[in-house]
């Protein structure tokens, strides 16, 4: 993939988080911790995460981790049925941070021991971009969807934090959640984006 065809890159958050974010900015898991934030992650997969550390690097939970593409299999588990999508945003990051020193490329879900790291920007060569912003992961052979639904969470790691500055969007499922964020977070316009929600 050629860097000049990312234009942003995408961390998912509960709503509830984003004015500790716009404070402090986007922080690793690790120093995430002692904020107590409202958490859409799934805890098995957090486990696996827990126990993983990138090559030559840091222990995953030390990463802020950015997808290429938040319309991805993690995004439908936490907006299934519809019921939560309200609660869930996802923040448009600035490329600049792939610049930074010592971020990492995964270029599947960081937590699978299929999946490959390698320093940012260079890694984007690795990432095949049709299979990321792919519609949809539905194979009839299971190995080749289970391979597809890696890519599709492939990752930007960005050691301990991301600095509120990098942040460029915020992206809701519907008008309806745009009028209430904009409403009750200070200086941030939410966008409705319903297809980053499957909406």
């Amino acid at each position: 993939m050629k860097r000049s065809k990312l234009t942003e890159l995408h961390y998912m958050c509960h709503v509830g988080n984003l004015p500790s974010i716009l404070a402090k900015g986007i922080l690793s898991h690790h120093r995430a911790r002692q904020h107590g934030p409202i958490s859409i992650a799934d805890e098995s997969v957090q486990a696996r995460r827990a126990n993983r550390t990138v090559p030559r690097g840091l222990p995953l939970h030390a990463y802020v981790n950015l997808y290429l593409n938040a319309r991805n299999p993690m995004m439908f588990r936490v907006t299934s049925g519809g019921q939560k999508v309200a609660h869930v945003c996802v923040l448009s990051i600035s490329t600049d941070v792939l610049d930074l020193d010592n971020v990492v490329l995964a270029d599947g879900n960081a937590a699978s021991e299929a999946t490959a790291f390698r320093p940012a920007p260079q890694g984007l060569t690795a990432i095949k971009r049709k299979r990321v912003f792919a519609q949809y992961w539905n194979h009839d052979d299971p190995f080749e969807k289970r391979e597809h639904v890696r890519e599709m969470c492939a990752e930007i790691l960005v050691p301990n934090s991301v600095d509120a500055a990098m942040i460029e969007n915020v992206y809701v499922a519907n008008d309806e959640v745009a009028a209430s964020v904009s409403a009750n977070v200070a200086n941030v316009r939410a966008i409705a984006e319903g297809y980053l929600f499957f909406c």
